[in-house]
């Protein structure tokens, strides 16, 4: 069995690991014959990385904006000085979406019969992530599970910006798009067709793209039905094909390689991962455990198996920053944690990391939004453009031929 250990070495210096022990005595007997002093030595199902099988409840989704409203009124009652039960009891009255509030209620059911909030949320991780459900451990052992609350509120309140920021700078882009592809079908299907009559001779003696245009017109009045069934399975096949492994790494690999867009995700991602880290360093929760959690959001399968690395290195006594140099990550984080270690203020280092990479994605985004724009008016000026000169060249014949 594993066991999560947090010791002392000498005076000052504080190590932590994973050690195979039968027993919690075994693990603390190896500590005390490598002359360390045990502070805490912890099973791993009892760290805070463990989650209890979901079940049913596992597959729940709910939208994250609801998730923030959730915790911000968690907070707003706790600052109250209202009770955990009777916190989650009002905020179930007054949830709107259905299936949220019956989570909610079965959260109060959990508190109600004496189990943890944290194991209640660990029922749902597809709403609650394991830094939620980890964080709100912490701050159940250590009593200060506002604080924790508070904290999680701030993160999600920046992950919901980011992705507002997201949609405002795509928003255009999407609505210039929907709008070219309508007008598109609206003139090859209805206004083509009134012309095509013009030039109903010799097919052979129009110019090629005079034809490209009347073969594309022919074709949306028959199969008019063919784009929205496209659509729609092009939509039932993405829902039916996430998550498999394999369409998940080929699509981040496609992601990562588009200009601007690719550093945009990696970013994103790096100030997830550094954030995710200050947050849980700062709870208490140990490097070991705290890599752990934050393993998913470091974007790409091979830093999360370099990181992976790191962690079993650290657990054999490897400091952090002399592993991370090892790995994909600029130097600049490696020559940042380094400081942190020195200073003994590594969380709020890696808080300071995030905020550079969150600065380097809101750039990015409004540079995507600059790029968009200009792009797909060229592109919409040259498929209508098209279509003019499709419809004026064989005019212009025509009045040559009448002169």
């Amino acid at each position: 069995m594993k066991f999560f250990y947090k010791a002392k070495q000498g005076l000052d210096t504080i190590i932590e690991g994973a050690i195979e022990a039968a027993s919690q005595e075994e693990a603390v007997s190896w500590l005390v014959k490598k002359n360390l002093f045990p502070l805490s030595v912890v099973p791993e199902t009892d760290s805070p990385i463990a989650a209890p099988a979901g079940g049913a409840a596992a597959s729940v989704r709910v939208d994250s904006r609801q998730i923030l409203i959730f915790t911000q009124k968690l907070v707003t009652l706790a600052r109250s000085q209202v009770e955990l039960l009777r916190a989650l009891e009002i905020i179930s009255e007054h949830t709107v979406p259905l299936r949220f509030k019956r989570l909610v209620q079965d959260a109060a059911a959990e508190v109600k019969r004496g189990k943890p909030f944290s194991h209640a949320l660990a029922k749902y991780p597809g709403v609650f992530s394991r830094l939620y459900v980890v964080l709100v451990r912490a701050g159940e052992t250590g009593g200060s599970l506002a604080t924790a609350l508070q904290q999680l509120v701030a993160y999600l309140e920046r992950r919901q910006q980011m992705r507002d920021k997201v949609a405002v700078a795509l928003a255009y882009p999407a609505l210039l798009s929907v709008v070219g592809m309508l007008s598109l079908y609206v003139l090859l299907a209805h206004v083509i067709p009134r012309l095509a009559v013009l030039f109903t001779g010799n097919q052979e003696a129009l110019p090629a793209i005079t034809r490209l245009v009347l073969s594309l017109s022919a074709a949306a009045q028959q199969y008019w039905w063919g784009a929205p069934l496209a659509v729609g399975g092009a939509a039932g096949m993405i829902f039916v094909l996430k998550g498999s492994p394999l369409v998940d790494q080929a699509w981040e690999r496609l992601r990562l390689r588009i200009p601007v867009v690719g550093r945009l995700l990696h970013n994103q991602q790096r100030e997830q991962f550094c954030r995710t880290l200050s947050l849980l360093l700062g709870n208490g929760v140990s490097l070991v455990n705290a890599l752990e959690v934050a393993l998913p959001l470091a974007g790409s399968s091979r830093l999360q198996e370099q990181l992976r690395r790191v962690r079993q290195e650290i657990i054999s006594g490897a400091s952090f920053s002399a592993s991370l140099a090892r790995t994909d990550l600029p130097k600049f984080v490696v020559q940042m944690v380094a400081v942190g270690e020195e200073s003994g203020r590594l969380e709020h280092v890696m808080a300071e990391v995030g905020e550079h990479y969150a600065q380097e994605a809101e750039t990015d985004i409004r540079l995507i939004a600059a790029l968009l724009e200009p792009v797909l008016i060229f592109i919409m000026a040259v498929v209508l453009g098209g279509i003019v000169m499709a419809v004026l060249l064989p005019t212009l014949q025509i009045s040559e031929m009448v002169r």
